[in-house]
């Protein structure tokens, strides 16, 4: 990627999220929300900003570092209220809508900038060390994006639509073309490794968009899937075992096509044919691997119309999570798989509302279709399952070899650009974990929402230039006290704990209301008027109607962040019925590996902060039924 791409990039980014305030007048305010402890990494509690429908927050991410999100606020209430039983304090903040305008145009460019420079930071290591094997003479992996699709070589029977588009392609293109595209990918793969390094890394800032040459591992990996979608094209193959939803499964009734659908289906077929003859031709660098995709659902396409029987590509990304499957989550499969058949019934419904081939359309039945076939897996005996949020997409990828003769660069000059590599990596990072290392007292979700206010107050118009510091400190407080009635320091006055920051912001910004978001449990009794007899149905977990625990959620009886009179007397009840099960747990060792033993001792754990009228535990549900979700507030 080029750095004017790259800035192009970040600049279509911004205005397509500043595009959603765009629709309606601008806001007259923003809320800060204060989360309720949990146990965990969020046993002091949390804190986010919303800005209408989206809610930024940071998070103590992999590595130590505190990673910025952005998170659709059903979602983000759905988590925390519903799923860990969480309640949240809303402090709605008055401000001008320019003023709210430009915090949230500064939270939207952290975001970008961030999560492209830990995306940088990959693409780095993954330069070391392909470069790294090919200067040491050896062989280098090269993952390639839809190249394990297809079987490797070609032979059986081959879907007709490849060779269909070959011809299509031949006749708008000319014969020569694939083979023509396939010999320009080789030979950028093999001017590779001539290319020359940025001679330093990005720079890291908080709100800069860092932009760089190309990685070669991902110019190695497009050239690679070019080469592999002429070839496919080309020597028409079939698809390779595994990449297809539910694969090995016994038929799945509602996936049979009638002739409704095999109609719908063939008309699909046709408009995919047209959009990748056109791929083929395309100028954008990523063509073979969007080739290969669409190749792919073809052959799926010709499946499903020779069988019978709906054929969709696994839609799980490579880095689905993976939960293992106990009795609990085994128990609210049935559950979930009517959910996931809800989903499908939506899906085939947009299917039929459009014409032709469409790409979203398409994605969701094919998510549909592999959340349903997971959950039939499950059904049948897997002892584990993938899970993944929002839309996906078939992933394909498969790990390619490149090795040093593929390359024209001598293995000096590979070796003097891995050397370059390695001491950018080294600088990158570490100028990386110098801005976003975690610390729980001057760098946590806490303080570095009110940085992130500071950094857009400091970006005004006729802020002081940025390396006069104490200008620029000077400014931002008279512009937070100008602009929001008052000034809240990142860290000092405790501000970095969770609830006393609530209660600051409400004590020093223009808050124009309080508003208490119900837990889960809160919301089931409030739902029946707050009588005594709800209340004492869902304080305990043995007659809770809206606590499922989760597969490895500690062993209590009753939850105290209501009762807090008697918060020490039943925190001692649930301390003693914990360590209780930890006797128990002991006996069973041998056959449950541990379970028993582990629930009882962090029970105990989260136990003991409530004999000291403290509460952290909430109880964390693994689903909620919709009906006993709290509305979204």
């Amino acid at each position: 990627m080029t750095r004017r791409v790259a800035a192009a990039l970040s600049a279509v980014a911004l205005l397509a999220a500043s595009a959603r305030s765009d629709v309606a007048p601008a806001p007259d305010s923003f809320d800060y929300l204060y989360i309720r402890a949990h146990e965990g990494n969020a046993s002091g509690g949390h804190a986010a900003i919303r800005f209408g429908s989206d809610v930024y927050d940071f998070q103590h991410a992999a590595g130590g570092w505190l990673a910025i999100r952005r998170e659709d606020s059903r979602r983000f209430q759905h988590i925390y209220r519903a799923l860990q039983n969480r309640s949240i304090e809303v402090s709605r903040v008055e401000a001008a809508p320019e003023t709210v305008a430009l915090l949230r145009e500064t939270f939207e460019r952290r975001l970008l900038a961030q999560s492209r420079q830990q995306l940088r930071l990959s693409e780095m290591e993954a330069d070391v060390a392909l470069l790294g094997a090919l200067a040491a003479g050896g062989e280098a992996r090269v993952r390639v994006r839809g190249a394990g699709f297809f079987a490797d070589s070609p032979g059986g029977a081959a879907p007709p639509a490849l060779s269909e588009l070959r011809e299509r392609i031949a006749a708008a293109h000319g014969k020569g073309w694939l083979a023509a595209r396939a010999d320009a990918a080789a030979r950028a793969l093999r001017e590779l490794g001539a290319t020359s390094q940025d001679p330093t890394p990005p720079r890291v800032d908080p709100l800069t968009y860092p932009v760089a040459r190309e990685p070669q591992t991902r110019r190695a990996s497009r050239a690679l899937a070019a080469m592999a979608a002429s070839d496919v094209i080309l020597h028409p193959r079939g698809l390779r075992e595994g990449v297809r939803a539910g694969e090995g499964q016994p038929p799945d009734a509602w996936l049979t096509l009638d002739a409704a659908l095999r109609a719908r289906l063939l008309e699909a077929r046709a408009g995919l044919l047209e959009s990748a003859a056109a791929l083929a031709a395309s100028p954008r660098p990523d063509w073979g691997e969007a080739l290969l995709l669409a190749c792919a659902r073809l052959a799926a396409l010709d499946e499903s119309l020779a069988t019978g029987h709906l054929v969709m590509l696994d839609a799980f990304p490579a880095d689905a999570k993976v939960l293992s499957v106990g009795p609990r989550r085994r128990a609210l499969v049935p559950t979930l798989l009517g959910d996931a058949r809800h989903d499908f019934v939506d899906a085939h419904r947009d299917l039929f509302s459009g014409s032709g081939y469409d790409e979203v359309s398409w994605g969701e039945l094919e998510g549909a279709v592999t959340r349903i076939a997971e959950l039939r897996a499950v059904l049948a005996g897997a002892s584990s399952m993938r899970v993944a949020v929002g839309a996906m997409l078939p992933d394909g990828s498969e790990e390619r070899a490149l090795a040093p003769d593929d390359l024209a660069a001598g293995r000096g000059d590979g070796a003097r650009a891995a050397d370059a590599s390695r001491a950018a990596l080294r600088d990158y990072r570490s100028a990386l974990e110098a801005q976003y290392r975690y610390d729980v007292l001057r760098r946590n979700c806490v303080s570095e929402l009110f940085r992130t206010i500071e950094l857009a107050l400091a970006s005004a118009g006729d802020a002081p230039p940025p390396d006069d510091r104490e200008a620029v400190r000077a400014f931002v407080r008279r512009e937070s006290v100008r602009r929001l009635g008052g000034y809240v320091d990142p860290v000092a006055d405790a501000n970095f704990i969770p609830f006393v920051s609530s209660r600051n912001v409400r004590a020093s910004w223009h808050v124009a209301e309080v508003v208490h978001l119900p837990s889960a449990r809160e919301h089931a009794v409030e739902s029946e008027g707050g009588g005594v007899a709800a209340a004492l149905r869902e304080s305990n977990v043995l007659t809770s109607t809206v606590y499922e625990p989760a597969e490895d959620a500690g062993f209590f009886l009753f939850f105290t962040d209501g009762e807090w009179p008697l918060r020490p007397l039943l925190g001692a009840v649930n301390l003693a019925a914990a360590l209780a099960r930890s006797g128990i747990g002991l006996l069973e060792l041998p056959f449950d590996g541990g379970h028993g033993v582990r629930a009882g001792l962090s029970g105990a754990l989260w136990s003991l902060p409530e004999l000291f009228f403290t509460n952290i535990r909430k109880g964390t549900n693994e689903y909620v039924p919709p009906a006993q979700r709290p509305p979204p507030g």
